[in-house]
């Protein structure tokens, strides 16, 4: 799932119990982190955008829709990998090829549970990462 951090104003933590984040037509438990966020997991949706609304009341009432729209988009696929191996002291350019690649500022590559130090979008179907 990919969790959501919402910012707003006059949020209530005591609240949190009764919190519910609404995308679409689906809701999911909320939690208010602090006066200005809250933190939910979207849930499972077709492609598309959908509006995000908020709830501290068991989903009764429901806030306008945010000015901002959560986009669901297809997931990534690898087809492969080139070059298979590199050095273990790092610093082999990898050129990753497969689908459904987004252009992103978080955009990373994770080689086990070693994050690299540069990523690189070239395309849809091509990531480069060193």
């Amino acid at each position: 799932a990919t969790t959501v951090i919402i910012h707003g104003a006059n949020f209530v933590p005591s609240l949190s119990g009764s919190a519910r984040c609404k995308f679409g037509t689906s809701s999911v438990d909320a939690f208010v982190l602090s006066s200005t966020k809250i933190r939910c997991d979207a849930p499972p949706l077709p492609q598309g955008g959908v509006d995000v609304r908020i709830s501290f009341n068991n989903g009764h009432d429901w806030s306008h829709p945010y000015q901002h729209r959560f986009e669901y988009k297809q997931v990534g696929t690898i087809s492969s990998i080139s070059p298979s191996g590199g050095s273990s002291s790092g610093g082999t350019l990898v050129m990753i090829t497969g689908s459904n690649f987004i252009e992103s500022p978080s955009l990373c590559c994770n080689f086990g549970s070693i994050k690299t130090k540069h990523t690189v979008w070239i395309s849809a179907s091509e990531v480069h990462c060193e």
